[in-house]
């Protein structure tokens, strides 16, 4: 579907709400995060959300991560779910998700899932990984398989493909890849991307990434010590030297992008 203008208004007020709730944990235990992705970019370009974006992106670390699913199991307000793989299996992805009940953003591949569809905010974490760029992208590379693997077991569409000829093509990869996963346990699949993110956790500590995605990969002191930025009028934690980090993550941040790839997550179903 596509938004209108009251949709995306209402979609990105739910998501603040949520952003707040978010804080409000973190604060109360005094538990690191940083805005990421579209979220950090359009922050510096737009102290706000991306024109055209309709979603919010955070960061911890992994020890300050795993500390907020655990807290957040007891402290968070009742409006709202903890929707990661701990808690809902047939949850599709790895990273952890706040949503807001009596809300639907139903995204393509999830219909059919059991787990809570309301409007959400994502919280990515970030590992240690190599410091040497052959070994980050053997890393990565590995990372990206695992992750595949992990989704493809729950959903075999491929939801974050917008051309129409890829994502077919992919989504017949992906429902071959899942009937071939059916006999392999979902939790071996989490286990087996767990410890690989968790891989140098002891070290070296100097650069970090996500779980999916090259350009991710950053030096440590480009987010801590974090700073702040006005983001729709709250002021939200950022990587410390902001500039660094987008650049690595955008290349040319400040340059808005052609029109034909400003795109959002288009939900197929939507209530707020």
């Amino acid at each position: 579907m596509e938004y209108s203008k009251a949709d995306l208004e209402n979609v990105r007020r739910i998501e603040l709400e949520i952003l707040q709730e978010i804080m409000r944990i973190c604060n109360a235990h005094s538990i690191p995060y940083f805005a990421v992705g579209g979220t950090a970019l359009g922050a510096v370009r737009h102290n706000g959300f991306i024109p055209w974006d309709d979603d919010i992106d955070i960061g911890m670390m992994r020890e300050d991560y795993e500390k907020f699913l655990e807290v957040a199991r007891t402290d968070l307000n009742s409006e709202y779910d903890l929707v990661h793989y701990s808690t809902y299996e047939d949850h599709p992805v790895y990273f952890a998700k706040i949503k807001k009940k009596g809300t639907l953003f139903v995204e393509k591949g999830v219909n059919k899932l059991k787990i809570p569809k309301g409007i959400f905010v994502d919280i990515m974490p970030y590992d240690y990984c190599p410091s040497n760029p052959k070994k980050q992208r053997q890393f990565v590379r590995k990372t990206i398989f695992l992750n595949n693997l992990f989704v493809t077991k729950t959903t075999s569409i491929s939801t974050f493909e917008r051309n129409k000829v890829k994502r077919f093509v992919k989504t017949v990869i992906r429902k071959v890849l899942h009937c071939i996963l059916l006999a392999v346990p979902k939790r071996y699949l989490y286990k087996k991307l767990d410890t690989h993110l968790k891989k140098y956790s002891q070290g070296p500590r100097e650069y970090v990434c996500q779980n999916k995605f090259m350009n991710t990969i950053t030096r440590f002191d480009n987010i801590f010590p974090t700073s702040t930025h006005v983001f729709e009028g709250l002021e939200i934690s950022m990587p410390g030297n902001q500039d660094a980090f987008l650049r690595g993550y955008f290349g040319n941040y400040m340059q808005l992008p052609p029109e034909n790839k400003r795109i959002t997550h288009s939900p197929e179903l939507l209530k707020y």
